[in-house]
């Protein structure tokens, strides 16, 4: 099944928003991972309460590495609109600049 994507105007800004979003995940993610494990690996916090947040950590830790490679494969459609709305742009302005001649 075909799907058919529309492009507006702001489909370029949009894609270069979606871009910015991600990286800014990214970079929050890495913060919250390293603040996790170093509470994880804390030597004062020990016992069951310790072990539980450990197992969570790690949970969270493997959902946030399936999100993150979701929106790696994202970014790259969104990187490819650009590109293409680029060139769509370049190869406009050469067939207008060939009718002024």
């Amino acid at each position: 099944m075909a799907v058919q994507v529309l492009v507006g105007a702001n489909a370029q800004g949009d894609a270069q928003q979606f871009l910015s979003a991600v990286q800014t995940f990214t970079q929050e993610a890495n913060k919250v991972r390293s603040a996790g494990q170093k509470l994880a690996s804390s030597s004062e916090w020990q016992g069951k309460s310790a072990q539980k947040f450990d197992l969570d950590f790690q949970a969270f830790a493997k959902a946030v590495a399936l999100m993150e490679q979701s929106l790696q494969k994202m970014a790259t459609g969104a990187k490819t609109v650009i590109t293409n709305i680029d060139n769509t742009d370049v190869q406009g302005a050469a067939q207008i600049g060939g009718f002024s001649g």
